[in-house]
């Protein structure tokens, strides 16, 4: 018997090895196209520039995010690939607490490991410097320690995510339910519901110290994307589009399942707990839904109502077969010049409404990122060559490219031009009568009078790329 236990003990260290390794492995060729595709990725290092310079505590972008931000300042080397490294490990970190999750329950745990891993919006976010993995897997912590009945890691896991992103903490409510549903004891929940307010509360404490309460302030300056923009960032812009369909038909049925045939009572405790989840964070992400990243805290849920639904090998593998094929084929993305990445050869293109969108047979979600990425910092060198042709005193209006010109102009341009992010028109009219040249990017200057709901960029600043 000690002998048997042993050899399934090392088995499942082996395969957790070898799937951690797989996971990571195929992250490494994406961790070299600077701090990633969106502005605030580059703002985690004009972050870690500025708390090194100043040593004192100081965020990122509303509401902090004191967890990565931290991290990124005590490392000793700054660059991106240093700062990707990070997330991949976090990243690689949380599908294997996933394996062991799925494993407790007698399901898939490999397949449910990899459709976790290469669900295309989890695999691009493990290739940058943001903060949506790093959150997941605390939070797949804390799910994990609340399996082991052991609530003070449960709490401080749970409070870690929220350090990363602030939102991880209405994980709380669906744990709670999982600790009832499995044991009633309100003891436990107690004990949760006390530790993890105090230790996030740690974990925001140099914000508390020095903003107060004017951290939590949030406005939202730009409004919401269409409808149709909305159904790709939920659809598409998360699992790719065969993995969308796969995924979407494998849930369907999973939930007709769960609900009409009698489940094994020991699923129904992380079953309340996956539904209550995938509710809360859609309600979340229809509430703001700027980036499908948001709801990769349902990813993990929506894969465990399948497995446990499913306990045949087929559906598993078809759905992982799906999201391995979408993350490199068949992808449909923005064609922009500047800030997407370029068609391929095969690829169709289509204009809808103000936009060109594009479906490419050969390129996926990864490599899609990948390739807007470089193709994003391409234009962005374009923008440093080109003001530093300015002659005199200049404030260039950068908008979301401020933070990737910031990093990539260090050394490149003189401390007379000025980079703004977006700028109100009391401050352009003072600039312009201290006779400070001022010039926008292109699209930015829809951007600024959107920003401040007024028109004046263009009357008072010209275009720095004509």
């Amino acid at each position: 018997m000690v002998k048997t236990c042993y050899f399934a003990s090392m088995n499942q260290t082996m395969r957790l090895i070898l799937l951690g390794l797989l996971v990571f492995a195929s992250r490494w060729f994406f961790l070299d196209a600077g701090y990633g595709a969106e502005e605030d990725a580059w703002g985690y290092a004009v972050n870690a520039l500025a708390m090194d310079s100043t040593h004192s505590y100081q965020y990122s972008r509303l509401p902090g995010h004191p967890v990565p931000e931290w991290v990124y300042y005590f490392l000793p080397v700054k660059h991106s690939f240093a700062f990707n490294l990070c997330t991949a490990l976090l990243s690689t970190i949380a599908v294997l607490l996933f394996y062991l999750i799925c494993n407790k329950y007698k399901l898939n745990a490999t397949a449910g490991a990899l459709i976790l891993a290469f669900t295309p919006v989890f695999y691009i976010q493990s290739t940058n410097a943001m903060d949506y993995n790093w959150s997941l897997c605390f939070l797949l912590a804390s799910l994990y320690f609340a399996g082991r009945r052991n609530i003070f890691l449960a709490a401080l896991t749970l409070a870690l995510a929220t350090g990363c992103r602030i939102t991880a903490i209405l994980f709380l409510l669906p744990l709670c339910i999982y600790l009832y549903k499995a044991d009633k004891s309100r003891k436990q929940i107690s004990q949760l519901l006390i530790l993890t307010p105090i230790f996030s509360a740690l974990c925001y404490l140099p914000l508390i110290l020095k903003y107060q309460l004017k951290f939590l302030t949030y406005v939202n300056q730009f409004g919401y994307p269409s409808v149709l923009k909305t159904i790709y960032k939920a659809s598409f812009g998360v699992w790719g589009t065969l993995g969308f369909v796969v995924v979407g038909i494998a849930f369907v049925f999973a939930v007709q399942n769960i609900l009409f045939h009698q489940q094994s009572r020991k699923y129904k405790p992380i079953l309340f707990g996956a539904f209550s989840a995938i509710i809360i964070y859609t309600l979340l992400f229809l509430y703001e839904p700027h980036k499908s990243a948001y709801l990769i805290p349902v990813i993990p849920f929506v894969i465990l109502v399948i497995l446990i639904a499913h306990q045949d090998k087929l559906w598993p593998m078809l759905v992982t077969t799906s999201l391995v094929l979408s993350c490199f084929f068949a992808g449909i993305n923005l064609a922009e010049p500047n800030r997407s990445a370029l068609p391929g050869k095969y690829a169709l293109t289509r204009k809808v409404g103000n936009l060109r969108i594009c479906f490419d047979p050969f390129s996926g979600n990864v490599s899609d990122d990948y390739a807007k990425r470089t193709q994003r910092i391409k234009y962005a060198v374009s923008v440093i060559e080109k003001a530093h042709l300015l002659q005199g005193r200049n404030a260039v209006i950068c908008g979301y490219w401020v933070n990737m010109i910031s990093i990539l102009s260090i050394g490149q341009l003189n401390q007379q031009i000025m980079l703004l992010h977006y700028a109100d028109e009391e401050t352009l009219l003072k600039l312009k009568n201290e006779n400070v040249g001022i010039y926008y990017l292109p699209e930015q200057a829809i951007y600024n009078d959107l920003c401040y709901k007024k028109k004046f960029t263009r009357q008072l600043a010209q275009n720095l790329m004509q």
